[in-house]
């Protein structure tokens, strides 16, 4: 992963994505502008009401967002995930790079984005096998 790299990238996988229009969603597009759909590696899990990634060698289905104000967006985000040393440790997410690829770019090398990975143990949680909390929603759960 390169150190340099002079746009900032969001990757979102679960309730953060534009699919639900939650109320945290619509405060965070004030941050950030959609570039496309995106995939990292890793595995996804539910854990009730909501998804966490970890790592693993899966794939990630999500989307990638450019952010335009970082410390606005860092502050909606930490809060609404409990992730930073604003709340008790452990956090239950931390912020973390990682590297993302984009569909409609099969031929682009892979870039750096934020995302949050989940810092507690997910043997509690139900692994979604298709990597995307949407489809999987749509299946299991918003029949």
């Amino acid at each position: 992963m390169s150190i340099f790299q002079a746009t900032q990238y969001l990757f979102t996988y679960g309730t953060l994505r534009r699919h639900f229009q939650y109320p945290v969603y619509r405060r965070m597009t004030r941050y950030v502008t959609y570039v496309s759909k995106a995939t990292t590696r890793g595995l996804l899990y539910d854990m009730g009401s909501y998804p966490a990634l970890v790592h693993g060698p899966g794939l990630v289905i999500g989307e990638l967002y450019t952010i335009r104000e970082s410390e606005a967006l860092w502050w909606l985000l930490d809060t609404y995930e409990e992730a930073g040393n604003r709340f008790p440790a452990p956090q239950e997410y931390r912020r973390e790079r990682v590297l993302v690829n984009r569909p409609d770019q099969p031929q682009a090398r892979p870039f750096a984005a934020w995302t949050y990975i989940y810092n507690w143990d997910v043997r509690r949680g139900r692994l979604i096998a298709s990597g995307d909390y949407i489809t999987y929603r749509r299946r299991f759960i918003d029949l």
